[in-house]
């Protein structure tokens, strides 16, 4: 994570757009998005909510990454054999006209594409002691970045205070992530 790069530098986009949403080799990618608080973002957060038909069956990509495909109606998605053949969505336009698209490395580099000073990186698919792992030694290189350092007080203090038994601080914190049950 780079906390030198302002917003201001990524979202540089007139009073049309709503979104600013990264794009990788699959088109655009909902692991770190950002949106104004606006009457449009409101109905396009509905609109995506609203798409129950593609929870399940036979489509590329996952969870909330279908409806954006969907509601974009991307290349990949429309490419896809289970939907071949069948309309777009209706307000794709509108959709992609309020949306700012960047590429991911603006602010959401994948782990192998990430590079020192890129803004944030986003551990897709990481899960169980994989993610715990690599968000620690992350969390670990940024402590060496002036103003960034986070004190055992502080640490214990948004871990919920001291429990009486000196098991609030980053150690107690990691070993609790270790040791979470997964799915994966």
């Amino acid at each position: 994570m780079n906390p030198d790069v302002r917003l201001e530098n990524i979202v540089d986009v007139d009073e049309s757009v709503h979104q600013v949403i990264a794009a990788d080799h699959n088109g655009v990618n909902s692991g770190v998005w950002m949106v104004r608080n606006s009457p449009w973002m409101m109905w396009f957060l509905d609109e995506l909510w609203a798409q129950e038909h593609l929870v399940r069956g036979p489509y590329l990509f996952h969870y909330e990454q279908r409806a954006f495909h969907h509601l974009f109606h991307t290349v990949p998605w429309a490419r896809q054999a289970s939907v071949r053949g069948r309309a777009p969505y209706e307000r794709a336009g509108e959709v992609r006209e309020h949306s700012k698209v960047v590429n991911q490395c603006v602010f959401n580099s994948l782990l192998p594409w990430y590079v020192r000073g890129d803004f944030v990186v986003h551990f897709a698919g990481l899960k169980g002691v994989w993610e715990c792992a690599v968000f620690w030694h992350y969390f670990t290189l940024s402590q060496e970045r002036p103003g960034m350092r986070v004190t055992n007080e502080q640490w214990a203090q948004e871990d919920g205070g001291d429990n009486g038994r000196g098991r609030r601080g980053r150690m107690a914190t990691l070993w609790r992530c270790l040791k979470f049950k997964t799915l994966f």
